[in-house]
């Protein structure tokens, strides 16, 4: 693992050895000791506890850097008073844009890993937040693509190193982590991968293979190769279990209004001039969402407007209902205020990596709950208005789960 810190597992600790341990030691402000190896000659050593790792994984990301964990596993399963034997793997593999620990992450705003291929005067490029599963594509003439990087707004780039231009993207962009790599995807396995992804969103296998030959269609080779390169990085930083991730969206340059990167950051959209951070931007003068999944979907749409007249339409309809009857949007807002981050807690549970994996199921089970009580709210309102029926049609119905977790859990749970 070249450029990644390793921490390997000592009883109650995470160790760092050698020149490794001189920089970190220095990141993150801890004691440097020496340990003395076998050959007499001493070796840079520094270590934290197990028990606060994500603080000390939070400054080195924050930093820029990569992080691997060795934990250690008791050869035989089982720990013996005297001279206990251990054999040590890798476990996981932490970069700034493959995230998913919550402690970790900012809640209104989109973690992404973007991925670049560049092909003549095209660039394709892939997006994902490993912690939600957002996935989306999109291809941009040479000249746009410093706008499009500033729009997505990444926090870590993956780019083979003949398309790496160091003063381009030193200059450009001085605070994204860029990953330079050699070791591309291969279009074929990423075609099943997307197979696969497409099947698991489609109840019927036979139509879903005949179908995904046209969703396949809309994607030139660039963009596989873009998606080919995305899916590797993460199935290697990732070795155990997979995250979930949603089918790719194809994104068309001329489907949002398009904004040259130093416009965008002139207007203060997202992040302010001053200190970069959301305050006193129009996302942050604007957002009046009440969930973290509100944010963030508010977010996206701010940094891509779309210029589809019949959504935007759509939309303005369901925005001119809303506001004409004040007492249904506060009872809906009501609600929501209790609805937990149900994409980044499924996240978790899927890679198996939740630190509170019983109250992230319980997570689940109360935003099923509120999930039923907005449906609720809203057939009282449908005759009323058609819109009502279809956002509550849109919610589903997820009755059996709410009732399987009520059974299965109690109401003080452990941690883990």
């Amino acid at each position: 693992f070249p450029n990644h810190f390793l921490f390997y597992q000592v009883g109650d600790f995470y160790e760092v050895f050698g020149e490794d341990a001189i920089k970190v030691s220095q990141i993150l402000d801890i004691v440097l000791t020496n340990y003395n190896s076998k050959s007499s000659t001493k070796t840079e050593m520094t270590g934290v506890p197990i028990r606060s790792i994500d603080t000390y994984i939070d400054k080195l990301i924050k930093n820029g850097c990569k992080v691997v964990l060795c934990d250690q596993f008791a050869i035989g399963g089982s720990v013996k008073a005297n001279n206990p034997r251990f054999t040590r793997k890798v476990t996981r593999v932490i970069t700034p844009g493959t995230v998913t620990e919550d402690s970790l992450l900012e809640k209104s705003v989109n973690n992404f890993l973007l991925s670049i291929q560049k092909i003549s005067h095209k660039v394709s490029l892939s997006w994902v937040d490993v912690s939600t599963g957002y996935f989306a594509v999109t291809s941009v003439d040479i000249d746009n693509l410093e706008n499009e990087i500033t729009r997505i707004n990444p926090k870590e780039i993956i780019i083979s190193s003949k398309d790496y231009n160091e003063n381009f993207w030193k200059s450009k962009f001085p605070n994204t982590f860029i990953t330079i790599t050699e070791v591309l995807g291969d279009i074929k396995s990423a075609t099943q991968s997307l197979q696969d992804l497409f099947q698991q969103s489609s109840n019927t296998s036979n139509d879903a293979i005949l179908s995904f030959e046209n969703y396949l269609e809309q994607f030139t080779s660039t963009e596989l190769q873009s998606i080919s390169n995305i899916l590797h990085y993460i199935s290697q930083t990732h070795l155990n279990v997979q995250p979930m991730l949603d089918l790719p969206l194809r994104s068309d340059e001329n489907q949002s209004m398009q904004i040259d990167g130093n416009s965008f950051k002139s207007l203060e959209i997202t992040k302010n001039l001053s200190s970069q951070t959301s305050k006193h931007s129009l996302l942050n003068s604007i957002n009046r969402t009440v969930c973290s999944m509100g944010s963030r979907l508010l977010s996206r749409r701010l940094q891509a407007p779309s210029v589809d007249l019949k959504w935007i339409n759509s939309q303005l309809d369901f925005v001119e209902e809303f506001t004409k009857n004040r007492i249904l949007t506060e009872e809906l807002r009501k609600v929501l205020r209790d609805c937990h981050d149900v994409e980044r807690a499924l996240q978790r549970l899927a890679l198996d990596r939740s630190s509170s994996g019983p109250r992230d199921l319980q997570a689940l089970g109360k935003s099923f709950v509120i999930c039923r009580e907005l449906k609720e709210i809203l057939s009282k309102y449908s005759i009323e208005n058609t819109l009502y029926l279809k956002v509550s049609k849109d919610l589903g119905d997820f009755s059996e789960l709410e009732s399987l977790l009520s059974r299965a859990l109690c109401d003080e749970l452990p941690m883990r």
